[in-house]
């Protein structure tokens, strides 16, 4: 008798206890617009054809070379000849590297800035403390919310091909990594060391959902594929022992010892239920009907 369920889930690849928001995807074409300085990305291949810039929204050409970074002056004169052109009121452009807001008692609740590796927004509380951060910078957005201690308790971040989210404890410790990436969802969960206790993941394959013990040993593997649904359970050594599946066929049980050899198994087909039992060679000892 032979039972197998193939796809038990793993530790995802590239996860350390640390999870951060890390940059998925093909590598594409980087250059500066001529006119207004924005970064512009293009697929491969795309050299010497045309695209919108997504700062001015000028229409530039590919190159296959980076292009010289404007200056800020003439980044800033060609904001003012836009707005003129787009406005019907003319064109008023305050020329400033960061912006603070205050309330009616004088207190900071929101601060923007723009340095060499972007544009960050903080929004503070009375209290003057951080309690959100948005920033853009070449890798993508980035968005920080903080508690009233000033710890960063998610991070909500989108990169190339991939937008990801972390929630963390008061120690800063991620408990909960969600990622979309080109695969499919992805879901981590871990304790308050940063072993990674549970994994989700969904491709075009299937579902998998691994629960992990607290040396990182997968203990329980469920999965659903086209086959069907499959149950793994291991021992401390990471072996399966018992493996549950369903097919077309009907659901089997197999049982196996910690060399991983069935010794033990049971199924429900159209002619009715079997079971085995089989020695460490695999030879059959005992079989009803």
């Amino acid at each position: 008798m032979e039972i197998a369920v193939s796809g038990m889930p793993g530790t995802p690849a590239g996860l350390s206890n640390k999870k951060e928001v890390s940059h998925m995807g093909t590598e594409k074409i980087r250059f500066n617009c001529p006119e207004c300085g924005q970064t512009v990305k293009a697929p491969p291949g795309a050299v010497g054809k045309k695209a919108k810039c997504p700062g001015c929204g000028a229409v530039v050409q590919i190159p296959s070379q980076p292009v010289a970074k404007a200056s800020t002056e003439q980044r800033l004169e060609k904001l003012e000849r836009h707005l003129a052109q787009t406005s019907d009121a003319p064109a008023r452009v305050m020329r400033a590297n960061q912006f603070v807001l205050l309330d009616d008692k004088g207190n900071v609740r929101a601060h923007l800035s723009v340095v060499e590796g972007g544009a960050r927004l903080s929004l503070l509380d009375d209290k003057g403390d951080i309690r959100a951060a948005l920033s853009v910078g070449e890798a993508g957005p980035t968005l920080e919310v903080l508690d009233d201690k000033g710890h960063i308790r998610a991070i909500l971040g989108v990169a190339e091909g991939l937008a990801a989210l972390d929630l963390r404890d008061d120690k800063d410790n991620i408990r909960a990594a969600l990622s979309v990436g080109e695969t499919g969802p992805d879901l981590v969960l871990l304790d308050d060391k940063g072993d990674i206790r549970a994994h989700l993941a969904v491709d075009d394959a299937g579902s998998t959902l691994g629960l992990h013990d607290e040396k990182g040993n997968i203990r329980a593997g469920l999965r659903v594929g086209e086959t069907g649904p499959g149950l793994v359970l291991a021992d401390q050594k990471g072996n399966a022992r018992a493996i549950l599946g369903v097919t077309e066929g009907g659901p089997q049980l197999g049982l196996h010892d910690e060399k991983g050899n069935i010794r033990a198994g049971l199924g429900v087909g159209e002619a009715g239920p079997t079971l085995g039992v089989l020695d460490a060679r695999g030879n059959t000892l005992w079989q009803a009907p």
